[in-house]
């Protein structure tokens, strides 16, 4: 276990040492991203393509189960606060990281629950939507509030329980 810790934390450094020359990019990215999701599926609920209020289940449950597995698995965060100086206004735990299970969720969720009107556009939005769930995630770790391997169960998460939803409803 030790070593999985180890290839986690030297991961999240590299990725952290690589994003540093846009921090700005990042960092706004880390902070404002949901919002798009949002945007975009009432933009498509109100053409009629996608059923907001399921879509918004899928996103805010996921939220939830994600905050609730943090308090049961408790990994601590990065310290970011010396990396940033930034201090966050709540205390959360790391694992797995809510944004990248949220991100998750709403990409898989807009990709299985839309009806297209063309299948142009429905490769655009799949392929967007997965892109900037990736984005998202790697955010969280250049910011310095996520290990990798919080943003990597973060991202399986969210796409389970969007499956999820859309088999048993």
């Amino acid at each position: 276990m030790k070593v999985v810790v180890k290839l986690d934390h030297k991961l999240t450094n590299q990725i952290r040492t690589w994003g540093q020359p846009m921090y700005g990019f990042w960092n706004f990215l880390a902070g404002q991203s949901i919002v798009i999701y949002v945007l975009v599926a009432a933009l498509f609920a109100y053409f009629g393509y996608l059923a907001l209020g399921f879509y918004l289940i899928v996103f805010l449950s996921s939220y939830v189960i994600a905050i609730l597995l943090q308090h049961f698995i408790r990994r601590p965060r990065p310290n970011f606060e010396k990396l940033t100086g930034y201090k966050m206004w709540i205390e959360t735990y790391s694992c797995p990281s809510a944004h990248a299970t949220v991100s998750a969720a709403a990409a898989a969720s807009l990709g299985l629950l839309t009806t297209f009107p063309s299948s142009g556009l429905a490769i655009i939005t799949i392929v967007c939507s997965i892109g900037f769930a990736f984005l998202i995630g790697v955010s969280r770790i250049i910011v310095g509030v996520h290990y990798l391997g919080d943003v990597m169960f973060g991202w399986m998460l969210g796409c389970v329980i969007a499956l999820g939803y859309v088999i048993l409803f």
